[in-house]
């Protein structure tokens, strides 16, 4: 093989090489930038989910407490209610049965 050409094609080879090089450091820079922005967004929205789960949680434990309270009200209420029913039928009864008692 003539030297010459031999020269030019390693010279041409070794050209391509380092454009080819070139190109992939730049382009593996370009990746590792947007890499890291999205690395930045990953973590943005891995915090808002948290946020958002502990605002759920936070949520339904609000609710819970209250739906405690209002059964316990509504308990109460029935309770108290009862009481007074039962209170009502006692008295009648001891009335009614006091009245056989003086009639006697």
């Amino acid at each position: 093989m003539n030297p010459i050409f031999l020269a030019v094609l390693l010279s041409v080879f070794g050209t391509l090489s380092i454009g080819y090089l070139v190109w992939s450091i730049v382009g593996l820079r370009e990746v590792l930038t947007k890499s890291k922005d999205l690395r930045k967004d990953v973590d943005y929205l891995n915090d808002s989910l948290g946020k958002a789960e502990s605002q759920i949680q936070n949520d339904i434990r609000k609710f819970h407490e209250e739906s405690i309270v209002y059964t316990d009200d509504l308990v109460e209420n029935i309770q108290s209610d009862i009481d007074r029913r039962f209170d009502k039928i006692y008295q009648k009864f001891y009335s009614d049965a006091n009245e056989k008692v003086r009639e006697e």
